[in-house]
């Protein structure tokens, strides 16, 4: 994932699926961050980002793929706080 901050654009590469989508900020819908709060676990830091787009497509970026990711698209964001934090669909 390449996030342009001048420009506000998005690219996700999956390489398994040989595929490339570009968005922008304005495309994204929902944006929510999902973390551990069980302070015990070796999964203690893993959290995950899905992004909903406009269009119904959803993307999930893990900790493992990227850092936190921090996109100024206001109040589109919320942030949770889980005990075994495991992203739907995978």
């Amino acid at each position: 994932m390449v996030y342009d901050a001048e420009t506000g654009r998005i690219t996700i590469k999956n390489k398994k699926l040989s595929t490339e989508t570009a968005f922008t900020l304005d495309d994204i819908k929902y944006l929510f961050y999902t973390k551990s709060g069980s302070g015990l676990m070796a999964w203690n830091n893993y959290h995950y980002t899905e992004i909903y787009l406009q269009n119904g497509k959803k993307f999930i970026i893990t900790c493992l793929m990227a850092p936190q990711l921090t996109l100024p698209v206001g109040e589109k964001y919320e942030s949770f706080t889980v005990y075994y934090p495991y992203p739907k669909g995978f």
